[in-house]
């Protein structure tokens, strides 16, 4: 199972979620959050500025003030674009408000965590989702010790379970742990499995044999 973590690129307040529960389908590109910014507020100021200052040296027998000044403009409209902010977005007056920053998910997949609700405040960098695909899957196979000599890396391995009704998954074994849980005495096995219908789901139990 391929995981994908959806963070904000920005520290401020969530104003929008267009994610609403788990276990909903993504798909990569797609819009998962606005968030409104203080720190967008005060680049998209800093911008205007730029913006004027420039405009006013159009005539300016100066030609070191105006390189300058086109200089702090495309700075600071750079700044912008990182965050996602469109030149729609930076010209539009100031009437219109600060536009905010619409987090996009990064990956295809069923969000399999939500870690925000609408009006949290979050910090750059902060996770709000995490995305798996679900179409392949490893499961946690734990083996005892003696039988820990039957198994090796590209073993064929039946999955069963009850939510595969008279059906069986084949997959193989991936990787084997290399340490034993002293509670258990059990190895934990890595079985990778192709999931047609996606009826195995984090979480679940399952047989391997």
């Amino acid at each position: 199972m391929l995981h994908a973590a959806v963070s904000s690129r920005i520290g401020g307040r969530v104003d929008k979620l267009y994610v609403q529960y788990m276990g909903e389908k993504v798909k990569s590109g797609r819009p998962v959050a606005d968030i409104y910014s203080p720190e967008v507020a005060t680049a998209i100021e800093e911008y205007r500025l730029a913006m004027e200052n420039r405009n006013g040296l159009r005539q300016s027998d100066d030609a070191y003030a105006r390189t300058q000044a086109d200089a702090l403009v495309k700075a600071s409209q750079h700044r912008l674009e990182l965050w996602g902010i469109s030149s729609k977005q930076m010209d539009a007056p100031a009437t219109e408000g600060v536009p905010h920053v619409t987090i996009f998910a990064y990956a295809s997949g069923t969000v399999v965590d939500r870690k925000v609700t609408q009006g949290q405040y979050v910090n750059a960098g902060d996770t709000l989702f995490t995305v798996a695909d679900l179409s392949q899957v490893w499961i946690k196979a734990d083996v005892y010790e003696e039988q820990l000599s039957q198994i090796y890396p590209g073993q064929q391995v039946e999955i069963t379970g009850e939510s595969l009704p008279n059906q069986a998954l084949h997959g193989h074994v991936d990787f084997i742990e290399p340490a034993a849980n002293p509670q258990t005495r059990t190895v934990s096995v890595h079985v990778h499995v192709a999931n047609p219908g996606m009826h195995l789901l984090p979480g679940m139990f399952a047989n391997a044999t």
